[in-house]
């Protein structure tokens, strides 16, 4: 997903998109949301669902949205809570339903860079915080700084590609040295999943 530039061996942000479906994103966001191949595996969308449920998360926070397909298994778990969801990208590139389900539920979309948003968010403000930026150190270490000023006492941070890219591997033995108790998953595609609570 992305919030300024695209994660490293990754083409190039909007023009890929629309070159990878050959089609215009607006043509796109009006076909039935599926999984978009920078998008994490549905598994983890899954795992997100269910954390935050058991977690009865009613604060939830997510960067880096692309078309939504991560955000759609979040908002249900959210409404079931009665909670408010907020996501965060650089570009509005949701698909059609997610807007939708937003709309309807009365949640949040912010346009703008992570970094930028999120030095504007409530000091611990949220149950549960996932993040899928951009993965180069240059932007994951600053992102955790604040994100660790937003997230509340217990709350969970969840971390996508934390095997597959070097630098959100070592962002995630970094975390570990700011006392949150924490556990790496492998997922299907070998992408990785970390979570911690503080």
């Amino acid at each position: 997903m992305s919030t300024d530039k695209p994660k490293k061996g990754r083409p190039k942000k909007v023009a890929t998109i629309e070159a990878a479906s050959e089609q215009p994103v607006q043509q796109y966001a009006l076909e039935p949301l599926t999984r978009h191949e920078w998008s994490a595996e549905e598994e983890v969308g899954s795992i997100l669902a269910a954390l935050i449920k058991c977690h009865k998360a009613v604060n939830v926070l997510e960067l880096g949205t692309l078309q939504g397909y991560t955000s759609k298994f979040m908002i249900d778990a959210v409404n079931d809570n009665g909670g408010k969801f907020t996501s965060v990208d650089v570009d509005d590139l949701r698909h059609q339903e997610i807007k939708d389900l937003m709309d309807s539920g009365g949640h949040k979309f912010i346009t703008g860079s992570s970094l930028n948003v999120c030095a504007s968010l409530p000091r611990a403000g949220y149950d549960l915080i996932y993040v899928d930026t951009i993965h180069e150190w240059y932007h994951a270490l600053p992102e955790f700084r604040f994100v660790d000023r937003l997230i509340s006492s217990g709350g969970i941070l969840v971390y996508h590609d934390t095997i597959k890219f070097p630098d959100m591997k070592r962002l995630a033995s970094y975390v570990k040295s700011f006392r949150y108790q924490s556990i790496t998953i492998k997922t299907p595609e070998g992408n990785g999943l970390s979570i911690f609570q503080k």
